[in-house]
């Protein structure tokens, strides 16, 4: 049982194939069972043991990858990208003449309490998940960007990674304000910053702010990691 990873019926049926006699008697029975339930308990704790070091080592991968990655990305006059790594770069934000943080994520925004004078910041709490609408916050998202250039300032966005819920608020804001199709915001942003990448549920809702914003909607699908459309033009 527990040099195979056997349960109790398996082991004993395994023993009588080569032994038909085989009984332990009521008593031995009971204390094998009692070993199967200790057995399945302890793989269960390995397993949740595994389960807290794969997730820590994420975390501590994913936390030291932020703090490496602490300089924003400009995509345009005043309008910049990053992770909360470049959200916490005091000094690098001032010479970038940032005057707005607008952070997009849950809780990011709680890490800045010390920045908090010196900024004017604007969170939005959405998850990275496919089932996440955040195409709900763009028009408030666009506004607070256009706020800050009107200002005189420039604003960065920002989530976790600063790459895909921040991605997809800068690549909705270029195609809006810039009239791009969602290949070219994209392509801009990408060339910018290579990690960008947009979970599949938010290219598929900028693709329907395309469609909104032109009345053409564009097919993506994927292949060998390369991005390609089919133009959809509706009919009446």
């Amino acid at each position: 049982m527990k040099k195979y990873h056997m349960d109790l019926s398996q082991a004993l049926e395994h023993v009588r194939s080569k032994r038909p006699q085989a009984a332990p008697n009521p008593g031995f029975m009971l204390q094998l069972q009692n070993f199967e339930k200790t057995l399945k308990a302890m793989d269960n704790i390995d397993e949740a043991y595994k389960d807290k070091i794969l997730a820590l080592t994420r975390a501590l991968y994913a936390t030291r990858s932020v703090k490496d990655d602490n300089i924003p990305c400009k995509i345009e006059e005043g309008l910049f990208l990053g992770s909360l790594g470049a959200a916490s770069n005091r000094n690098a934000l001032k010479s970038l003449n940032v005057t707005h943080i607008l952070t997009v994520g849950n809780l990011l925004g709680l890490g800045y309490l010390s920045h908090a004078n010196e900024f004017i910041y604007k969170v939005i709490e959405v998850s990275d998940t496919e089932e996440t609408d955040i195409a709900q916050h763009f028009d408030a998202c666009f506004k607070f960007i256009d706020e800050a250039k009107r200002m005189g300032g420039g604003v960065l966005v920002h989530c976790f990674m600063g790459k895909s819920r921040s991605v997809t608020i800068i690549v909705a804001y270029l195609m809006k304000k810039h009239h791009m199709g969602l290949s070219q915001a994209l392509e801009h942003v990408k060339s910018k910053r290579a990690q960008a990448a947009p979970n599949p549920g938010f290219m598929m809702q900028l693709q329907n702010f395309e469609k909104s914003l032109t009345g053409v909607s564009l097919l993506w699908t994927s292949l060998d990691g390369f991005l390609i459309s089919k133009q959809i033009v509706p009919t009446c």
